[in-house]
């Protein structure tokens, strides 16, 4: 059960979006707000799919797919200015492709541009943009870094990082943040079922220099036994704060190995030189050491999560206790919570339901936090206003909200 289990938590379309179904677009060009949508929408044994993109001008009522693109399944954006980036990527019969979305703001429209192939199997989930002219796309299924200039969707180079995996030629290069002139991208160093390897449970980050595209170090945290740092598709997962800390949220065995529960956070404090830069083991924090406020759990994992400022993270966690083991992918075990880093606490969000571990999107709103949920009552966004610690069911869906951006 846990080799069925891990592949699809690791990166969510390796098992949703196995095959897509034809592309009968309602509509070319979404149209009627700023508030960027994407659901999906798989069939019952989660081997077919599709992508619906709609504008909305508020996170409010109920909408169905009637007047959204559809567009090959995928389970993750980045955003730029008015610039959307999407991948059809990571699922059976993937075209590999990046396509970038121009959102004109005048016409409250979003328009198809320009598109990279990339390499075939690359398993690529993220555009991170370095300058106007620069961007990096890690692959997942291949041991390399494409550079890219996002204005042309040209590829300009790439980056060798078969050197720096651990007994294959792939370290599965997952999400990545630029901090000045450097690329910190998390390694997961997996074996081809999606599980760490038993002699290597450690977190490993490879930071590159943005200006000469070389790897100048590798950082490795080996006290913990935290590991899978990050999910390939969850751009939350990897963060600063207000003092350039980067923080970086491993998953873990997804609570899946009795064994093995450590999940949690690592840090890598901003220093004045790359030389000293390492991680401060003292601010590594495994959660499943600390028991959530008003309840007997622990976390087994980390879905996702939002940083919010002053040290508090808005997160998805999972719960092993209440796993399904004849139907994991579906088990209602991930628990909204909000965790203070500083003070080492966990505290649920009341209001927010469990959901499943594939509807665990959280995106900033304003001075709101939008949390997907697919709950045994409902599917669509509960808003959470950090200012109230309140939380309230906001728009109803059709079809798993896995993507929300304000323009």
């Amino acid at each position: 059960m846990f080799n069925k289990f891990i592949l699809p938590l690791c990166s969510l379309v390796l098992l949703a979006g196995c095959k897509k179904d034809d592309d009968n677009s309602p509509d070319e060009n979404p149209k009627g707000g700023n508030i960027l949508l994407q659901t999906n929408v798989d069939s019952p044994d989660g081997t077919t799919g599709v992508s619906y993109l709609q504008l909305l001008k508020s996170l409010e009522g109920s909408i169905d797919n009637s007047n959204a693109q559809q567009i090959p399944i995928a389970e993750s954006a980045n955003f730029y200015g008015n610039t959307m980036y999407s991948f059809d990527a990571g699922h059976g019969d993937s075209k590999d492709v990046i396509t970038a979305y121009q959102y004109d703001p005048t016409t409250a429209t979003l328009r198809k541009g320009a598109s990279l192939k990339l390499p075939t199997q690359s398993m690529s989930f993220s555009l991170i943009k370095v300058s106007d002219s620069k961007a990096y796309v890690p692959h997942y299924g291949i041991g390399e870094v494409t550079i890219v200039n996002p204005q042309t969707m040209q590829k300009t180079g790439s980056i060798d990082l078969k050197p720096y995996s651990h007994s294959d030629n792939n370290p599965e290069a997952s999400y990545g943040i630029v901090r000045g002139n450097y690329f910190y991208l998390p390694l997961h160093q997996v074996v081809k079922q999606y599980q760490p390897y038993d002699d290597y449970l450690q977190v490993d980050v490879a930071v590159i220099d943005t200006r000469t595209d070389k790897v100048v170090k590798v950082l490795s945290e080996k006290s913990s036994g935290l590991l899978m740092a990050t999910r390939p598709t969850n751009e939350g997962m990897i963060f600063t704060d207000e003092q350039g800390d980067i923080h970086i949220a491993c998953t873990g065995y997804f609570g899946l190995n009795p064994a093995h529960k450590q999940n949690g956070f690592v840090c890598i404090p901003a220093v004045d030189t790359i030389s000293d830069t390492t991680f401060d083991t003292a601010r590594t924090w495994d959660i499943s050491q600390t028991t959530i406020a008003g309840t007997a759990y622990k976390p087994a994992s980390i879905y996702n999560c939002q940083y919010i400022g002053n040290g508090k993270v808005v997160a998805y966690v999972a719960l092993a206790e209440l796993v399904d083991a004849q139907n994991p992918f579906a088990s209602k075990n991930a628990l909204a919570v909000l965790m203070d880093l500083k003070a080492k606490t966990i505290t649920p969000i009341a209001g927010v339901p469990y959901s499943v571990p594939f509807a665990t999107g959280i995106f900033h709103y304003g001075n709101k936090v939008a949390l997907a949920s697919l709950s045994t009552e409902r599917v669509g966004f509960y808003l959470y206003d950090p200012a109230t610690g309140k939380a309230n069911f906001a728009l109803s869906t059709v079809g798993v909200p896995t993507v929300l951006h304000q323009f």
